[in-house]
């Protein structure tokens, strides 16, 4: 009786440990880049890329202005470690503008955007289609300023 008391002990008191772990905070503020759908990193040579090393996404929101066109706003920040010169980044970036069925409808061209290291920037762009319900973000490979 003693044996079979035991195990029924373990198999009672282990889940309460397993069950009791402390509960982890949501990370606030800078997510990974790369773990948004809507903010698509990709290299020079159209490859998918990582590049949250460099730029983190402090916020990104979508809506309509008084004239029902839609707004599409992300803010990076770039917070790339200090390196020998400019740490500064000059990233390309392109909206894809998108209808209720995820199709594209309208998309803007590439455009250079200068992130000074540290600071917030804020990247907006409006679709002059009233079809659009969402929207992605492409931002190619950094180029240093001075190459």
């Amino acid at each position: 009786m003693k044996r079979m008391t035991f195990p029924l002990i373990i198999f009672m008191v282990f889940p309460l440990f397993i069950s009791c772990q402390p509960a982890v905070a949501p990370k606030v503020g800078y997510q990974s880049i790369a773990s948004q759908n809507k903010i698509i990193f990709i290299r020079q040579d159209g490859e998918y890329a990582t590049l949250s090393r460099y730029l983190k996404v402090v916020k990104e929101l979508s809506k309509y202005d008084d004239n029902g066109l839609f707004t599409g706003i992300i803010v990076l920040n770039n917070d790339r470690y200090k390196v020998k010169g400019d740490p500064s980044l000059v990233c390309d970036v392109k909206f894809v503008f998108l209808d209720e069925n995820d199709l594209e409808i309208e998309k803007t061209n590439w455009q250079p955007i200068f992130f000074t290291p540290g600071v917030d920037t804020m990247v907006k762009q409006v679709s002059m289609n009233l079809n659009t319900r969402d929207y992605k973000v492409y931002v190619r490979e950094p180029k240093t300023p001075g190459r």
